[in-house]
């Protein structure tokens, strides 16, 4: 996800017209976008430890 130039991995959650970011770490507040706002450059599908 692109925002303002930055690249950053949240959850996806359309919200009618409006996007809803949520990261996985509880301290950062969800974002909220509109649908014209946002530019998805990638989709995770898994991860390695």
């Amino acid at each position: 996800m692109d925002i303002d130039g930055s690249a950053t991995l949240k959850r996806f959650r359309p919200m009618g017209s409006s996007i809803l970011l949520i990261a996985e770490n509880k301290n950062y507040e969800p974002i909220i976008l509109d649908g014209g706002d946002v530019n998805i450059i990638g989709v995770a599908v898994g991860r390695i430890k």
